[in-house]
């Protein structure tokens, strides 16, 4: 019986400090920010979002009224579909860290004016 208990304790022991000395001594797996990859890929618009084709008569008619059609090649709109390739939640946050959002609604507010005067 001494023998038994003696054995059982040794293995107990022996399984605490194993698990012990893994748990201290095993590397983090998670990148830090300074390791995030830096290849950048570009997200693909759907067919739903590419930019319309105004006809000679339509852009006439913006222009007469003083206004410009917008640029399908939109600097702003460019820098947010360019993102990183791994799904790693590092990458992930770098790229919303490093995308400026601000004023990303600034037209809201005269979009609104022209929808309630017509």
């Amino acid at each position: 019986m001494n023998k038994n208990i003696a054995t059982i304790s040794v293995v107990v022991l022996l399984v605490v400090v194993v698990g012990g000395f893994m748990l201290f001594t095993q590397q983090p797996k998670e990148e830090s920010m300074s390791q995030v990859s830096e290849e950048k890929q570009s997200l693909p618009l759907g067919e739903d979002l590419q930019p319309l084709t105004l006809s000679a008569e339509e852009q006439a008619a913006l222009q007469a009224q003083g206004l410009q059609a917008p640029s399908s090649e939109d600097g702003k709109t460019q820098a947010m579909t360019e993102v990183r390739s791994s799904s790693e939640l590092n990458a992930i946050e770098s790229d919303l860290n490093e995308t400026d959002f601000s004023g990303i609604d600034s037209e809201t507010g005269q979009m609104d004016q022209d929808i309630s005067a017509q």
